[in-house]
């Protein structure tokens, strides 16, 4: 009886074990990795952004591999509130002339909408990170 006891307590505890860690992980802001599906008149693609706070203020973020650029490269883009702003600023050949993103509440996604330009035309893309 005692090792039957035993047993089915041994098995409790493993059941309990390891089904901790399974939740969604809840997100507080705006940092970490993210999946971009991006589409313009060039057509479709996805690739990673990375997005990091600026150790100097708090309200701008560093965006490396913005438009699959280079995960070396990045852009500034400051958040009020919700909104993700991106101001006109260089990225190797191309110019990132301005860039609209809204923040959803649980900080899953981001809707952006922003203007580049490669030197002959300008490009208008819509984006969905992801995580």
């Amino acid at each position: 009886m005692r090792k039957t006891t035993f047993f089915y307590i041994a098995l409790c505890c493993i059941t309990l074990i390891s089904c901790t860690g399974n939740e969604p992980q809840a997100h507080t802001s705006i940092i970490g990795s993210w999946h971009c599906a991006e589409s313009s008149a060039y057509g479709s693609r996805n690739y990673l952004v990375d997005i990091d706070r600026k150790r100097t203020d708090t309200t701008q973020y560093l965006m490396s591999n913005f438009y699959n650029q280079d995960v070396n490269e990045f852009i500034l883009a400051h958040l009020s509130g919700k909104t993700l702003t991106i101001t006109q600023q260089q990225i190797l050949a191309l110019t990132v002339k301005s860039g609209t993103g809204l923040v959803s509440n649980d900080f899953k996604r981001i809707d952006f909408d922003y203007n580049m330009y490669d030197g002959s035309s300008e490009i208008n893309v819509h984006a969905i990170y992801t995580r």
